[in-house]
């Protein structure tokens, strides 16, 4: 029996002056020909306002969930983002269970911004809650009775078969902290709650509480500490507290350092009203394995979180969100290099660290250092732990690079890889042409070695086993500046690499953005398949010319989460099916 669906992709103009102008809709991906775009083109949309494009989808009780790409050409001012691609995906078969996912880096976003244009809703009471510095922010230190919630759009039927969610969460306070932040998935209105719903949840669904304050205990020694609850009930083994005394800034569970720690909440329904708990929060397992009863969740069911701040407060920041449901097997890998003393080279999270000569990669300043301007011939090789079985699905990694060099002085050298392949712990162990498997070779120096016509060397190449992908070359102009051209700019400021590889229709593909911008899109990787030992690393040289190379803020994560190529933070968009 053929079923359709209508469904809308949200669209926000982020410019100050002019119109929005979406000229044309191009559908393309898996199944295009089970999509129709039902608004009429061109569409204009006036500064700081909404608008949106009308889809339309088919199918039958053969095919499964459909999905569609809608390729949207506008005139945004940016000449080199006049595209943007969303994904659409339509569950128009209610017997299909498929895969949803949500993300949000918060990266396209100025401080401030309460709107994220992605279907979630932001509230707060006093003006605290925002996007700060690239991360969201619910309370802040100094910043007393406040109320914050974030509500993220509801994932669908996939939901009620379990989920995983994965974030970072940084705590930071001046004085004595409190109160915390809950986790929670269930029936969350768009509007309102109870009126206290924060870091003991919404008292409706299944919550998991970072309790940061000492509320007399709460029948423990200690009201500090992680707990889980159903429509705001706790069994006994559901609760997880800080010895009594403990320093609320210091213990066991809650440092206030400022540095990211990786919480990963995984959630499996197990029968009609119970399923089976993990949270995990830095290097330490909350639950394992915890039976959860008198939760039966639904479609519309949505997560949320939920903080506050009374006479006491602090800092929360929460950053690098992905929610899979249902449940995936994941591996996750993220270091952004804070709380480590200069000259650092053991991290103690599984990573390897070398370089030539011994000592010269290192922490410094907050980052990674592989070479440093000024001295030769050394090398910088930074090995990351293997994510397991999860890859060999597919793989999403993310790192920032800063490059710089003595101004006046020589010209830069020579580069540096991100590899994943079968990597010894040993040094040398390549450079910027990789280490062995699936390479992205940033070269920085022209080796005039089989140099196309009117072409450098300097350049961007994505290998195999050493052999340039037919496709994967991007080239700077003959004549451009070393030191800063259309690849590569010497200016100490950070750039964002974003790599996403995995199978569409059974055909290995790869996507690489720099700084949001594809510079490699769909790249076919012929029959290359990761296994679960392989690793990621970096590798960088310099020779008789020099250059300094940092890296920071790494984040992996397996499967892979598609990437959203043509990024733009004037165009925001989202989409809502019905």
């Amino acid at each position: 029996m053929s079923q359709t669906g209508e469904g809308a992709i949200a669209l926000s103009n982020r410019g100050a002056t002019n119109d929005l102008i979406i000229s044309s809709a191009t559908l393309g991906g898996t199944n295009p020909d089970s999509f129709e775009i039902l608004t009429e083109l061109p569409l204009a949309i006036a500064p700081g306002e909404m608008g949106e494009i009308r889809v339309r989808a088919s199918g039958s009780d053969a095919l499964g969930p459909l999905r569609t790409d809608v390729t949207l050409m506008t005139n945004d001012s940016n000449e080199r983002r006049q595209l943007i691609v969303v994904g659409v995906t339509a569950n128009v078969i209610p017997a299909s269970i498929g895969t949803s996912v949500y993300t949000q880096d918060f990266d396209a976003f100025a401080d401030g911004e309460t709107d994220l244009a992605d279907g979630s809703l932001i509230f707060i009471n006093n003006g605290v809650a925002e996007v700060s510095g690239g991360r969201f922010q619910p309370t802040e230190s100094g910043q007393g009775s406040s109320l914050a919630w974030w509500k993220l759009p509801p994932l669908g039927a996939q939901s009620t078969q379990g989920w995983v969610a994965i974030f970072d969460l940084a705590l930071e306070a001046s004085g004595t902290p409190a109160d915390g932040f809950s986790f929670n998935f269930g029936p969350i209105p768009d509007d309102g709650g109870p009126a206290g719903a924060a870091e003991e949840g919404w008292g409706q669904g299944l919550a998991i509480e970072f309790d940061t304050w000492n509320n007399d205990g709460e029948g423990a020694d200690n009201g500090i500490g992680v707990d889980v609850s159903v429509d705001g009930f706790s069994e006994e083994e559901w609760l997880n507290r800080v010895e009594g005394g403990a320093d609320p800034k210091d213990n066991d569970i809650y440092q206030f350092d400022g540095i990211s720690r990786l919480v990963v909440i995984r959630y499996e329904q197990t029968g009609d009203d119970a399923g089976v708990l993990n949270v995990n929060y830095g290097d330490i397992e909350l639950f394992k394995d915890l039976e959860v009863t008198g939760f039966t969740p639904e479609a519309d069911h949505r997560f949320a979180f939920a903080a506050r701040t009374g006479g006491a407060s602090e800092t929360i920041l929460m950053d690098n969100f992905v929610i899979l449901a249902p449940p995936v097997e994941t591996g996750v890998y993220r270091q952004d290099f804070s709380g480590y003393d200069d000259g650092t080279t053991e991290l103690g999270d599984g990573s390897f660290i070398a370089g030539i000569p011994e000592g010269d990669a290192n922490v410094q300043g907050g980052a990674l250092l592989l070479t440093e301007d000024t001295v030769t011939s050394a090398r910088g090789f930074y090995l990351l732990p293997a994510l397991g079985d999860a890859q060999a699905s597919g793989f999403t990694a993310s790192f920032e690079y800063t490059l710089f060099e003595t101004p006046g002085g020589n010209a830069p050298v020579d580069g540096f890889s991100f590899t994943l392949g079968d990597i010894a712990e040993e040094v040398p162990a390549g450079a910027e042409e990789g280490a062995g498997g699936l390479a992205i070779e940033f070269d920085t120096w022209d080796n005039a070695n089989a140099v196309e016509e009117g072409e450098f060397e300097i350049c961007v190449d994505v290998s195999i086993g050493g052999e340039t992908l037919e496709g994967g070359r991007l080239r700077v102009d003959s004549g451009a500046d070393r030191n800063n051209n259309e690849v590569f700019q010497f200016d100490r400021s950070s750039h964002k690499v974003t790599v996403s590889w995995g199978r569409e229709d059974g055909v290995g593909q790869l996507t690489v953005l720099l700084d949001d911008e594809p510079i490699f899109a769909n790249l076919p990787t012929g029959d290359y398949s990761p296994i679960g030992t392989d690793r990621f690393a970096f590798a960088a040289r310099t020779g008789g010319a020099t250059e300094t190379v940092l890296i920071d803020n790494v984040s992996l994560i397996a499967p892979g989460i598609p990437v959203k190529a043509g990024r733009d933070p004037k165009i925001a968009s989202r989409g809502r099916w019905a």
